[in-house]
């Protein structure tokens, strides 16, 4: 088990416990601290999934939640009529790494650039290492 993941249990069984000591402790004052308790393990679990962003603004969630809801299945079939060139990148040690390589051989003229050694969140963070592709990317581009 990942130590994010006990994290990750351990909120998750905080929060639980919590909730049912709001819900069911016949002391308001205790009620009350349980549920600033509950409100804090939500925000961790919500910082845990890097989704901060989310936890603070409630329209947001749900457009996140319209838009991937209304968001058509990426299969092959899909993914060949893309026509706009295209740049993906992903780094090796992502576990989306192999289901972005194979998206990527599905659409026609994709360019794919592999990241050696990052992870999902590094492969963002790390400009350095991207920008160069970008740049290359988007000259080739513009010369067609």
């Amino acid at each position: 088990m990942l130590f994010t993941d006990f994290v990750f249990y351990t909120l998750a069984a905080i929060l639980l416990l919590a909730g049912l000591r709001v819900i069911t402790t016949r002391n308001p004052v205790h009620a009350a601290l349980n549920l600033v308790l509950a409100f804090f393990t939500a925000a961790g679990i919500w910082l845990l999934l890097e989704a901060e962003f989310l936890a603070i603004d409630p329209e947001a969630l749900l457009a996140l939640r319209s838009a991937l809801a209304a968001m058509p299945e990426l299969n092959r079939q899909y993914l060949s009529t893309i026509s706009s060139p295209c740049l993906i990148y992903c780094g090796d040690a992502d576990p989306r790494y192999t289901g972005t390589k194979e998206a990527a051989d599905y659409i026609p003229g994709a360019r794919f650039v592999s990241l050696p050694g990052l992870d999902h969140k590094p492969a963002f963070a790390q400009s350095g290492v991207i920008l160069p592709h970008i740049k290359e990317f988007l000259t080739q581009v513009s010369k067609t």
